[in-house]
């Protein structure tokens, strides 16, 4: 999947052989300082490649965001600290269960560990999913039946 996305944007080569092999990074969840030089770099690197994803593979074009902070991190690993991963878990890969006493943890780590930013990725695919096991925050009782009923009777499964 990272190649299709390094690929596209960055053409085949070297480059996206390298970097879709490395650790990848969501932009779901991180942190930037306000003065960070990130910022200014993932910009241009944003206004460089958003029009060959628009021209090459439209469907992906909502990735060229997070396709660009990758290759900034790839290119500079001395701009940022890899935090645990299960500050970002991304539970469309499954793994995660919520616990009797309410903790979400994840059971594919040993020693099982309590997750700690639930990211439940590809929403429109998986809320059915993500409802049924329990993993929206709070339980998602703050949620009403009826902003409840059309997402469990329509997701996809």
């Amino acid at each position: 999947m990272q190649t299709l996305w390094f690929a596209i944007t960055y053409g085949d080569g070297a480059l996206t052989d390298s970097f879709s092999k490395k650790l990848h990074y969501s932009t779901g969840v991180f942190g930037l300082g306000r003065n960070s030089p990130v910022w200014n770099l993932w910009k241009k690197e944003i206004i460089s490649i958003y029009p060959l994803v628009a021209e090459r593979h439209k469907s992906l074009l909502h990735l060229a965001e997070q396709t660009a902070l990758n290759f900034i991190i790839h290119r500079d690993n001395s701009l940022f600290a890899r935090i645990d991963p299960l500050f970002n878990y991304h539970c469309n890969s499954g793994g995660a269960i919520r616990l009797p006493a309410g903790d979400v943890v994840a059971f594919t780590v040993i020693p099982v560990r309590r997750i700690g930013i639930i990211h439940l990725a590809n929403w429109s695919y998986y809320a059915k999913k993500y409802m049924e096991e329990n993993l929206l925050f709070r339980s998602g009782n703050y949620l009403t039946r009826e902003e409840r009923l059309p997402v469990i009777g329509n997701a996809s499964q």
